[in-house]
């Protein structure tokens, strides 16, 4: 297979090379944009856009000077990934999300966690929730470390969604692991605007089997915990926002309590969105 014949969604190519947590420095904006130029130099990149100025715009322009042919579609990202599927039958389609090995990958998010914790679970993990691979890759990797004895129980895990769009938030709610109607509109966490995810059943089970839940989370709620991690040095992008907006939410009602070890988990700089940041947090 030759590298103009691997097709991509515009979510491959711009996953964050993360992960990040709240008391972790980010990674560097040079790393970033190696890997970035590595996946476009073996891409074609079908993209959405909404007309909105962001990072997708900036990804459209730095992905052709890499040499990656890109085919915009106009809408939202479900858009660019419905059109690489009816185009799947002439070419690859390197979504990760259809990928089976990709949680095998993004797994070791658990064994940095628990490393970085001093070889200790924590007890309780929020990451921003689209797709769920972040989550799932928690889970895989947690169920791991406990099958080897190296902790005792799994941590607790939180799938932080917009409200705007929150249909895992919707299914967990409503005690089922199938699509349960919500209305959808515009969220300025992009990141996570999947109306319908693929593995929605396997992320209610790890839910479940965690003793976690999901927090739906309002914009204005997800703009002022992205104006405080600012305060606080952390340049995230709105997404990321969402699991530090969680983390409130959630402290705030006692479901996780000040003497727990919890871990926010923030997936993308604010560099995917620096346009959209530095409106929100004048």
């Amino acid at each position: 297979m030759t590298p103009s014949r691997v097709l991509g969604a515009a979510a491959v190519v711009l996953l964050a090379v993360g992960p990040w947590v709240l008391a972790r420095h980010q990674l560097s904006l040079l790393t970033d944009l190696l890997i970035f130029g590595l996946f476009a130099m073996s891409l074609d990149l079908i993209m959405g856009y909404t007309g909105m100025l962001s990072f997708g715009h900036a990804a459209y322009f730095g992905l052709g000077a890499y040499g990656a042919a890109v085919q915009l579609v106009e809408g939202p990202r479900e858009e660019s990934e419905a059109e690489a599927i009816r185009q799947s039958s002439q070419t690859f389609y390197a979504s990760h999300n259809w990928q089976p090995f990709f949680l095998e990958g993004t797994k070791s998010l658990a064994y940095e966690i628990w490393e970085d914790l001093g070889f200790r679970a924590p007890d309780n993990v929020i990451v921003p929730v689209g797709a769920g691979s972040s989550l799932l890759g928690c889970a895989f990797g947690f169920r791991e470390l406990r099958k080897a004895g190296q902790i005792a129980k799994l941590p607790r895990l939180f799938a932080a969604q917009p409200l705007n769009c929150s249909p895992i938030d919707a299914s967990f709610k409503a005690g089922a692991d199938t699509p349960v109607a919500r209305e959808v509109s515009k969220t300025i966490a992009e990141g996570t605007a999947i109306k319908n995810p693929l593995r929605l059943r396997e992320i209610i089970g790890a839910l479940r089997e965690s003793g976690g839940g999901t927090v739906a989370l309002t914009e204005d709620e997800i703009v002022a915990a992205l104006r405080r991690l600012a305060r606080q040095g952390l340049f995230a992008e709105p997404t990321s926002a969402s699991a530090a907006a969680a983390l409130d939410k959630l402290s705030a009602t006692g479901a996780i309590k000040a003497s727990e070890t919890t871990v926010a988990v923030l997936t993308g700089t604010g560099l995917k969105a620096a346009t959209t940041v530095a409106d929100l947090v004048q």
